[in-house]
């Protein structure tokens, strides 16, 4: 039932995540960041879901959705705590959950193999404290 309501939330950002290179959802909802790398656009954002957070991700090249070889996804929490979780396709994005006990300031590093075999990463801070990013 959770993942439902991701694909649905998501599908709903879609047509965000092409408008702005990072668009803040305070009060109604995620945080959207996006990130370039390599030709890539990555747009990701963490929800709440009962006591855990997804990190969704997406990856687009000329606007159009990447299917990847593999994708991990790396918190580290404002405690210190470094948590990694291989992320899982969820349509045109993908998906990962954490336990965590607050959102805070973490850091988020994203790793992804594209079909040319060669790994991007991306990284910042979430919820988009300045960090130097």
């Amino acid at each position: 039932m959770k993942l439902k309501w991701i694909n649905i939330i998501t599908a709903l950002l879609m047509p965000v995540w092409a408008v702005a290179a990072e668009i803040q959802h305070e009060a109604s909802g995620p945080i959207v960041k996006t990130a370039e790398i390599d030709g890539y656009s990555v747009s990701y954002y963490m929800k709440r879901s009962d006591d855990s957070y997804h990190l969704v991700a997406k990856v687009e090249r000329d606007g159009k959705a990447v299917e990847l070889l593999r994708a991990v996804a790396k918190v580290i929490t404002s405690d210190g705590q470094a948590l990694m979780q291989k992320m899982k396709k969820s349509e045109e994005s993908y998906v990962s959950k954490f336990n965590l006990k607050e959102l805070g300031q973490n850091q988020l590093m994203i790793q992804f193999k594209t079909a040319d075999k060669k790994n991007h990463f991306i990284g910042g801070w979430y919820p988009g404290m300045d960090h130097g990013n």
